[in-house]
């Protein structure tokens, strides 16, 4: 009767993960990542590629928050092979919900062969930066001038991004940035123009 009432419980969470109001299915999916079973875990790793925004989300921060490092883990190996930005950056920005080790994920990312895994990574830390420490800022440093050597102009221009938003706090490494004013092409020129005026006015 138990394993009854439980398989009720799991197929209706699994519903309600689908559901179009936004509190229920972040209900669910914290159910779900409750239960810590492996079929709970697949049901969110499916659900990191919905077709709706808050489905994702809630999947992505249950998955952080409720399953710990195998849940950071599955998060970044997500964001490394899926091709769809928007659904590598709901999985990046969950990430940011699993604490340090999470935070830890997406600047390890930011060094990452993988253009879009970089770029998706830059993004994340551009629009957390004020609720990041300084510690992180030497990393995006370090991020771009790889960036750099790789010639990843994509790369570059969202890490340049990401270095601004810190604003003032980036001010020590401005010399970094200069040495991307005379990058071959002209986004790059631009980004680095931008952070700069950014952080000096800051």
């Amino acid at each position: 009767m138990a394993l009854t009432r439980n398989k009720v419980f799991f197929d209706l969470m699994v519903k309600s993960l689908d559901h179009k109001y936004e509190d229920v299915s972040i209900l669910a999916a914290e159910e779900l990542a409750r239960l810590r079973g492996s079929e709970a875990r697949n049901v969110l790793i499916e659900h990191l590629s919905s077709e709706v925004y808050h489905v994702r989300k809630a999947s992505a921060i249950a998955l952080a928050k409720g399953f710990g490092a195998e849940g950071v883990d599955v998060l970044k190996k997500h964001i490394l092979a899926e091709k769809e930005p928007f659904y590598r950056t709901t999985s990046a920005h969950g990430l940011l919900a699993g604490g340090k080790k999470g935070v830890d994920t997406v600047v390890e990312l930011l060094n990452a062969e993988n253009s879009n895994a970089v770029q998706t990574a830059a993004e994340t830390i551009e629009h957390a930066a004020q609720n990041l420490g300084d510690d992180v800022i030497p990393k995006v440093i370090e991020a771009l001038m790889s960036a750099g050597d790789r010639k990843d102009t994509l790369g570059i221009v969202q890490l340049l991004k990401a270095a601004a938003a810190f604003k003032g706090r980036a001010r020590n490494y401005e010399q970094y940035m200069s040495v991307f004013s005379d990058y071959p092409q002209e986004q790059v020129r631009a980004a680095v123009s931008k952070a700069l005026m950014m952080i000096k006015s800051h």
